[in-house]
């Protein structure tokens, strides 16, 4: 067996036409990815029509399922399920009244980020699927949420009718958790990918100057998006605004893969966006499936600002895969589809280029959500595939019109891994889809020689395994890629962002390397919070920080840990409070006291708590909503519950009470002032003013 593929035996791959102008010389050619840039420069060169973000007016009504989708929420509590029996280990069980297609678990903002909801479905009762985890989703920084709650990811399901959970935390000891709702979704009446496949396509509309029409996008009406469920009661929810694209963001829905129907999961999608969660809308700009479709997202056509990351939404375009791409790698065909929405999206951008976002320093044009928030989106295996799809977006745009007869996106001369739904060996066969001869384990590789043969039930192609497996016909169904390795350190130890903590006496300097010069020196146990890196130099791993009091700078990674993190302190205040500053504050993209400043705010400035507390660099922190500034972090010192009109109560002075429930009696008449002692339920005393 060879190490490397020979040469292809077809005289038209023996001839290159002239080499176009290059708009990004330093592009590095992959030759055996090419395929994807043929593919994605088909779709970005297709012809431009009128369509998306030209939705006729929708008169305000109130945001609710409509005939087409059917939404239930089952409160464990209102039907004889108190949050103790979850905490007992145990499985609970309740039927929902229809079969669903998606399921989302919630609960008040002030329990805090704590609870892990283990959910196994059934459509019978009797047969279980493997247990699913799921947390809060707290880093997509959409509108705030209904009634200060927090919402995990959905759980696509193939019309299952029972749910089974448990209430446990991060090391699955079991836990109480107030105020649990599940919100089950059948989204079923309306287009399904069949009748997305056999109509009529839709395209993108760009101004006559573009000089890279769009691919095909299907388009919200095409999906099925009920633009009722954008309307309150008071007018739209969440009105348009726009900022121009400097950066493109790439996420993951942490949904299942290969959803059963993919117009269901996006309705589904916008249902638990739209209307459970209170947004109005969708977050994401654009979503691609498996499949290689490109769909619209957040209402408003190009350059609507969305809601997928926070402050960093602003000036940049989010564009969401669909499925987990933790440890599984995404489809060719949807790699070809996110170059060619990246190409078009970032047609005026150089994808191999770096720019100041906000306050992140030197942010790649083309992103992801883990670079801007503390969050593991999009999953290793995408983030790790985003050198590749930069190089390829800058092939796209300098090849310009390209097609392809290759639709799996594999060509000769490709390495690629097999990778199966359920972990089992792919067959080989004499011929396309003839007599097996032999089987590749999952996971393992081979080079592809000869195809692709084109039959009714997919594209198949000969394969030379990597090892002692005879060459064999093996479907692409099961075959990905495999992409180059990125440069430097793909398993980075302390992403941007992260909070960290000087070990010891340490230089910060202008540069990496021990001769650079010195910014200034930070003390043991100082802080500061991670903008890039690692970087190998003179013998040493470095990363660029940002130090508190001193600035930016190069440090050794010696000489800095991680911080201690608590996720649920105790805290003052809890979610949907309106608070107000009790000195100027500044507003922090991430709770850290070393964290960038997105604003500074005046003492008495109002805010609503959007997030539970999270105590880090020595400080209580919360998630705040400001109607100036927008969303970030603040420090609990400096906040007081906002004054308002004395309550009228229900006692007066010199009246006896009993005690209905355990209740902290506090220094002063507010959250805020210490807790003296617990009175437990029973306990009497008279009231004193």
């Amino acid at each position: 067996m060879r190490n490397a593929p020979g040469p292809i035996s077809n005289q038209a791959d023996e001839i290159e036409p002239a080499a176009p102008r290059e708009r990004f010389g330093s592009a590095v050619r992959r030759a055996a990815n090419r395929r994807v840039v043929m593919k994605a420069a088909a779709g970005v060169a297709a012809l431009a029509a009128s369509g998306i973000g030209v939705v006729p007016g929708v008169a305000p009504t109130l945001a609710q399922q409509a005939d087409g989708t059917r939404a239930r929420r089952y409160v464990p509590e209102e039907n004889g399920v108190g949050s103790s029996e979850a905490a007992q280990g145990e499985w609970i069980t309740f039927q929902a009244e229809f079969p669903f297609w998606a399921l989302g678990a919630s609960w008040p903002g002030d329990v805090g980020l704590w609870p892990v909801i283990a959910v196994q479905v059934s459509q019978d009762g009797e047969t279980w699927t493997d247990t699913i985890d799921v947390a809060a989703q707290t880093d997509d920084g959409g509108q705030p949420s209904r009634d200060g709650r927090l919402f995990t990811a959905l759980i696509f399901t193939d019309g299952a009718q029972w749910v089974r959970y448990q209430t446990i935390d991060i090391e699955r000891v079991p836990g109480r958790v107030e105020g649990l709702e599940f919100t089950y979704i059948d989204p079923t009446d309306g287009p399904w990918e069949a009748d997305i496949a056999t109509g009529s396509s839709s395209r993108l509309s760009t101004l006559a100057v573009d000089t890279v029409a769009p691919p095909p996008i299907i388009t919200r009406a095409q999906w099925g998006a009920n633009e009722n469920w954008r309307f309150g009661s008071s007018g739209e929810i969440w009105s348009p605004e726009y900022e121009t694209v400097s950066h493109i963001i790439i996420h993951h829905t942490a949904t299942a893969n290969r959803p059963a129907d993919v117009p269901n999961a996006i309705r589904s999608i916008y249902y638990y966006h739209a209307v459970e969660q209170g947004w109005g809308d969708i977050g994401y700009n654009y979503l691609v499936d498996h499949n290689g479709r490109i769909y619209q997202g957040r209402f408003g056509g190009q350059d609507v600002i969305g809601g997928h990351a926070y402050q960093f939404a602003v000036g940049s375009s989010g564009i969401s895969t669909i499925g987990n791409f933790t440890s599984v790698d995404i489809t060719e065909a949807a790699k070809s589809a996110l170059v060619s929405i990246c190409a078009f999206v970032g047609r005026d951008l150089d994808p191999l280029a770096t720019a100041d976002f906000l306050e992140a320093p030197d942010l790649p044009i083309i992103a992801s959500h883990r670079d801007v928030n503390a969050t593991s989106c999009p999953g290793d295996r995408l983030w790790n595939d985003l050198p590749e799809i930069r190089q390829l977006v800058a092939q796209t745009l300098d090849e310009g019109v390209l097609d392809t007869g290759l639709p799996a996106g594999i060509a000769p001369g490709d390495r690629v891994r097999v990778q199966t739904d359920d972990g089992s060996a792919l067959n080989l066969r004499t011929t396309a889809n003839g007599q097996v001869s032999g089987s590749l384990a999952n996971d393992a590789t081979a080079w592809v020689i000869d195809g692709p043969e084109q039959l009714a039930d997919g594209n198949w192609y000969r394969v030379d395994p990597e090892g002692s497996s005879p060459t064999g016909w093996a479907t692409a169904q099961f075959l990905i890629v495999t992409p180059p390795l990125p440069p430097g350190n793909p398993g980075v130890d302390l992403p941007f962002g992260l909070n960290v903590r000087f070990t010891g006496a340490a230089n910060i300097r202008r540069s990496p390397g021990t001769t650079a010069g010195i910014v200034g020196t930070a003390a043991t146990n100082g802080w500061a919070h991670i903008l890039a890196g690692p970087v190998a130099a003179e013998g040493y791993t470095w990363y660029q920080v940002r130090a508190q009091n001193i600035g930016d700078g190069w440090v050794i990674s010696d000489l800095i840990a991680a911080a201690p993190f608590n996720a649920n302190p105790e805290g003052d205040f809890a979610v949907d409070d309106t608070v107000e500053a009790t000195q100027t504050i500044n507003l922090r993209p991430r709770p850290g006291i070393a964290q960038g400043v997105i604003a500074t705010l005046g003492a008495s400035s109002s805010l609503v708590i959007s997030q539970p507390p999270v105590e880090v660099t020595g400080f209580i922190w919360y998630g705040v909503y400001s109607t100036s500034a927008g969303g970030g972090w603040v420090v609990q010192d400096y906040l007081r519950l906002r004054s308002s009109a004395p309550p009228s109560g229900k006692f007066q002075v010199n009246d006896t009470f009993r005690v209905t429930q355990t209740t902290n009696l506090r220094s002063s008449g507010s959250t805020s002032g210490g807790v003296v002692s617990t009175m437990t339920v029973g306990t009497t005393g008279t009231v004193i003013g």
